[in-house]
């Protein structure tokens, strides 16, 4: 039941921590059944997982749109829809994520990422480089309008070299770049973020109930096996005090399905 643990403590935990410990524990799982089970014993065993997981966030999502949203809470959770060129696996470093691998200049400067060639965004839009240009056209205020995040204030250029390779020069050397590059990739062109988030993480949006709860399913196209979840669905309800955290808990509401 690791994976099952992984999202009871969405609201609790980083989710760059969450999503990798959850693909952490779904690698030994596998692991360990391709060396100890048969294939039929391994369809089983996933067969006894929850579809359905229930946790609970203190606070109503600040937005949906990742470029716009600050909440610690909002974070935890869409960390699973969203990802960003890098992620942080369960041991809390830094790692490839949509990029398959990168380059750094000698000066420090330029940085060149190789884009992974089968990610597909939760809309069935294929992601090139194009997407990712997007994506920082938008958090560099390189696009005419005002920068979506301040954190990229030190490039100076971007690229798409290619369809799956995208380059960025920075003004100076930053030793901390690489980890703001975990910062959600958006589809290009895509406006409805804030309604109806569609990003390449291993869970996809679902619904978002005001006041109630929001809704997660399976993404059953991921791209990355190690990273993969097995739970179906998370519904994750708004209670914004500790009184209705314990009712739901006497209530059994939290009991995985």
């Amino acid at each position: 039941m690791k994976k099952l643990s992984c999202f009871v403590l969405a609201a609790a935990m980083s989710c760059s921590m969450l999503l990798a410990g959850c693909g952490q524990s779904a690698s030994q799982s596998s692991t360990s059944q391709s060396q100890n089970s048969t294939s039929q014993s391994a369809s089983e065993s996933q067969a006894d997982l929850p579809t359905i997981v229930r946790t609970n966030i203190s606070s109503e999502p600040d937005s949906l749109d990742p470029w716009q949203s600050a909440a610690t809470d909002t974070e935890a959770i869409f960390h699973n829809v969203f990802e960003g060129l890098f992620v942080y696996n369960a041991a809390g470093e830094l790692e490839p994520g949509i990029a398959e691998s990168y380059e750094v200049s000698e000066d420090g400067l330029t940085y060149t990422f190789k884009l992974r060639q089968n990610v597909t965004f939760h809309n069935g839009k294929q992601l090139t480089s194009a997407d990712v240009l997007y994506t920082y056209e938008n958090l560099a205020g390189m696009n005419g309008e005002k920068a979506a995040s301040s954190k990229f204030e030190t490039v100076e250029s971007i690229e798409a070299v290619d369809d799956y390779t995208f380059v960025i020069k920075l003004s100076a050397p930053s030793a901390s770049f690489l980890a703001t590059n975990i910062v959600a990739i958006l589809p290009e062109g895509y406006t409805d973020q804030s309604t109806n988030p569609v990003g390449t993480g291993p869970y996809k949006f679902k619904e978002c109930i005001p006041g109630q709860k929001v809704v997660l399913e399976l993404n059953k196209d991921y791209y990355e096996e190690s990273r993969k979840g097995t739970i179906q669905t998370a519904e994750i309800y708004i209670m914004t005090d500790a009184s209705s955290v314990v009712n739901a808990l006497r209530s059994g509401q939290y009991e995985a399905q």
